[in-house]
């Protein structure tokens, strides 16, 4: 008895479901990593080379007993680390989507945005198949390493490179097996120092780096990216999840100082150069009117972002409109701008912003969204200065009752918010008009000169007034994006997560 096509079909399908590590499809940098046998292994690389799957596929090869460098015999106990919890939980669910759901404890599941559940201590134990008794288990740097005390691995994957006394304690817990240890990552500008790590690798590259493998048991993986670090391999048609328009759209979407790590994988960031690279001032700046193309539609929402500050012309203000015109991106326009020459009063920067409306003939009423820094003491007139004292006399100068008007929403901050912040806006900046290639997705009035002559002269520092009116319009433009959940579409999803 022959099976027909849709009888192949149909066994392929759900062979795929017991086993899905059958179908998977890898580039030929993913391939290369998996047949790296030294004990000591690190893949550098730009995004989205798929460094994280390879660390998945690795895994679930290694616990399943048929990795190609397979160097124990199953079952065996593999340490998957990452930063925190909310890092770690896009590797596990690209490890769990590769595990074969039978062969898994069935009292572990994995929830989406919060990692597995079902024990006590954070692993995922196999009871079936070729792996049957291996165990993974889950540690976070920022967790420190008391759980690490006493334990011992057969390999250890490392996602992005911890802190040295992380390393420096999980080495050991590999000795007692001969076990290797796996480390992927690209190199970013907000990342804990990793100066040991780079004095491993270049260490080793001194030393002349002999074809048999790796002296003293190490090996880097260096891989740029490249259309063909971005082409799985294996079958019918090997089409690439990034084309060359693809990349030089991603990085011309980089903040200049940051786009040789993001994309080279680099070690250290161009310290010099501005950080708006992508604004363009002949693409960019241009006259318009409300309601009437190239200006912002009637549909597009109208935001205030609001940078309080203490010192001599540290209070800026800038009137924003954003509409969402394809799934990609958003449109951006820079209306007008208010920086204060000296020492302002929170009454003063309320007049300043009302008389700003008032250039636009809008009201009060036609603002959307309020965007305002954290509170910031103003030296000069000893009085505190913050988005509650300024909602007060926004009220007051359009006569409405405070308790009727709008709340100035405070921006979220994080550790790497600004240069997150700052890639958002590059990103917008590096697009273009799919009619008018000639025009960006991001228009400033000449109304706003002061936010454009910023945009092409700021460096980095966090000291340079200029930095203010751009965290203005940054506010802004992060609320909307944030209101509209675009980010995930734009061309740096990847540096988002």
């Amino acid at each position: 008895m022959t099976l027909g096509l849709a009888g192949l079909l149909h066994r392929s399908i759900e062979a795929g479901k017991r086993n899905p590590r059958r179908s998977v499809r890898l580039t030929n940098p993913q391939r290369d990593w998996l047949d790296v046998s030294a004990p000591l292994a690190v893949f550098r690389g730009g995004n989205q080379i798929g460094k994280s799957f390879a660390q998945a596929v690795d895994v679930v090869d290694f616990v399943r007993g048929v990795h190609p460098c397979q160097s124990h015999a199953v079952p065996v106990k593999v340490a998957v680390a990452s930063k925190s919890w909310k890092q770690m939980v896009p590797l596990l669910g690209k490890i769990w989507e590769l595990l074969p759901r039978h062969e898994v404890d069935p009292n572990i599941r994995f929830v989406p945005g919060q990692g597995v559940k079902g024990y006590k201590e954070p692993v995922i134990p196999l009871v079936e198949g070729p792996g049957a008794g291996s165990v993974i288990y889950l540690y976070t740097y920022d967790a420190g390493t008391q759980r690490l005390a006493g334990a011992t691995f057969h390999r250890a994957y490392l996602d992005e490179p911890p802190p040295s006394s992380f390393f420096g304690e999980m080495l050991p817990r590999l000795n007692a097996y001969g076990g290797h240890l796996r480390c992927s990552f690209t190199p970013t500008p907000d990342a804990p120092p990793q100066d040991y790590m780079r004095k491993m690798v270049e260490t080793w590259e001194d030393a002349g780096r002999p074809s048999d493998g790796c002296p003293g048991g190490m090996f880097e993986h260096h891989v740029p990216l490249s259309v063909d670090a971005t082409t799985p391999r294996g079958g019918l048609l090997d089409l690439p999840w990034m084309t060359e328009d693809d990349i030089e759209q991603f990085s011309a979407s980089l903040l200049e100082h940051e786009r040789g790590m993001r994309v080279r994988g680099d070690w250290e960031p161009v310290l010099s150069g501005r950080w708006l690279s992508a604004f363009d001032k002949a693409a960019s700046v241009h006259g318009f009117r409300l309601g009437r193309l190239p200006g912002p539609p009637a549909g597009a929402s109208l935001f205030v972002g609001i940078d309080h500050g203490a010192g001599i012309g540290k209070q800026a203000a800038a009137l924003v409109a954003v509409h969402q015109v394809d799934t990609l991106a958003p449109r951006v326009w820079v209306l007008d701008c208010h920086v204060a020459e000296g020492y302002t009063t929170p009454e003063q920067d309320a007049d300043a912003i009302a008389e700003m409306l008032h250039r636009w003939d809008l009201r009060y009423q036609d603002i959307d969204q309020w965007v305002g820094d954290r509170s910031t003491n103003a030296n000069h007139y000893e009085i505190k200065k913050g988005n509650a004292q300024l909602r007060t006399f926004l009220a007051a100068r359009y006569r409405l009752d405070k308790s009727k008007t709008k709340w100035i929403h405070t921006p979220r901050k994080w550790s790497g918010s600004v240069r997150h912040g700052f890639r958002l806006l590059n990103a917008i900046m590096a697009r273009r008009d799919e009619k008018h290639a000639e025009l960006s997705h991001f228009t400033v009035h000449p109304r706003a000169d002061i936010f454009a002559q910023a945009c092409q002269e700021w460096s980095g520092r966090k000291d340079d007034a200029k930095k203010d009116v751009l965290d203005a319009v940054r506010y802004a433009v992060e609320r909307a994006v944030r209101l509209g959940d675009w980010s995930r579409n734009l061309a740096t999803t990847a540096i988002y997560a």
